[in-house]
């Protein structure tokens, strides 16, 4: 998830007591005879830094502002309550791949859940989608390792996963989750694996030994 501009060619001598400052501008080094430095005269008058300054008033007290209350724990208000019944809309928020491996069905390569805000509990329905990768939809976009592209329907769950039968390499690049105004909120790095809630848990963690934690859910920008 964009500067500076060159030094400029001026040098300020400030000596302590009541002396003054003068600001000297130098030209390019010269050489032979003409070697010696000539101060360019800038018509800026010395200062005397022992004049006396005109007290400043004091900025008056800023009170502060409290921070926004979080959201609530689950926007859409629609939980899923079937435990692990099998069904493309069950668990959201929960780490899919693992659940699937140890259960020994459902998608085992990549899976997550995309929300429309941010610490939302699992369990909880994510963003709204249509199950399809059509123009206008929201979907998950990545690239794997081989330099395959590929997009995941987000369904009405806010669940996306992989599920074709085309081979894929991780890490995954590129990855980003598309609105439908086609608003595009991209993965800063690469993904070791494709268990994404495992790491994007409603406050944020890791399954990488030594990595740094997901900024939280997955989030879809309108």
């Amino acid at each position: 998830m964009t500067r500076k501009t060159g030094a400029f060619g001026a040098m300020a001598v400030l000596m302590l007591g009541a002396c003054s400052t003068e600001i000297v501008g130098y030209r390019a080094p010269l050489h032979g005879d003409d070697a010696a430095v000539e101060p360019i005269d800038l018509g800026v008058e010395p200062v005397d830094v022992g004049t006396p300054v005109a007290d400043v008033p004091a900025a008056p007290d800023v009170p502060d502002v409290p921070p926004p209350p979080p959201p609530p724990p689950c926007v859409t208000g629609v939980r899923w309550t079937m435990g692990n019944e099998g069904d493309r809309m069950m668990n959201p928020g929960q780490a899919c791949v693992a659940c699937h491996l140890r259960e020994r069905e459902g998608p085992t390569l990549i899976g997550g859940t995309a929300y429309a805000q941010p610490l939302q509990e699992d369990n909880c329905f994510g963003v709204r989608g249509t199950g399809s990768t059509a123009t206008g939809s929201a979907y998950v976009e990545a690239t794997d390792a081989a330099g395959l592209t590929f997009r995941m329907a987000i369904n009405q769950a806010g669940n996306f996963y992989y599920d074709s039968r085309t081979r894929i390499a991780f890490p995954l690049r590129n990855i980003a989750v598309v609105a439908p105004s086609g608003q595009r909120n991209a993965m800063d790095g690469e993904a070791p694996h494709g268990d994404c809630n495992g790491c994007h848990t409603r406050e944020g963690t890791t399954t990488v030994a030594g990595g740094d934690p997901a900024p939280g859910r997955i989030l879809l920008t309108p």
